[in-house]
């Protein structure tokens, strides 16, 4: 009981809570694949990532700046 006046709260050894992460994790990658996107849907995606810093930058295909470099020169 003296995590309790402590305030060290000890970790659970039998917390479903990383377990249900992957799972989760492991549907949206499946999902990613498998999925038909349309252009809006594409673009929340690119947000999302974006805002969380995990991209730079991207270009979606059916956007006018993902003309080849071919055609453009």
């Amino acid at each position: 009981m003296e995590w309790i006046v402590t305030g060290n709260i000890p970790v659970r050894v039998n917390s479903k809570d990383s377990k249900v992460q992957s799972i989760d994790k492991i549907r949206l990658f499946n999902n990613l694949r498998s999925a038909d996107f349309d252009a809006e849907d594409i673009e929340t995606i690119i947000k999302i990532l974006t805002e969380r810093n995990y991209l730079y930058s991207a270009v979606p295909k059916s956007s006018k700046g993902s003309i080849p470099i071919e055609d453009f020169l």
